[in-house]
């Protein structure tokens, strides 16, 4: 799982038979990796634990850097 902050973002364009199509992006400013679905599943042989405790010290930091040529039309 995964836990993102950040925007969406929606261009449209139009395609080579003149039909305008839209993209949606997901703009991450923030992520963080939270694990497995059955890491947050307790078992029977160990004792449950909170979220808070599976997600300590998972947290990764990354630098997003905005695209300079936003405006330019989709390749496809």
């Amino acid at each position: 799982m995964v836990y993102i902050e950040g925007r969406l973002r929606t261009r449209s364009y139009e395609d080579k038979e003149g039909i305008r199509r839209y993209s949606t992006e997901i703009v991450a400013e923030n992520f963080t990796l939270l694990g497995r679905k059955s890491d947050f599943e307790p078992t029977a042989a160990a004792p449950a634990q909170t979220h808070a405790e599976k997600i300590e010290n998972k947290e990764i930091e990354v630098d997003f850097t905005e695209n300079e040529n936003d405006s330019d039309p989709l390749p496809f």
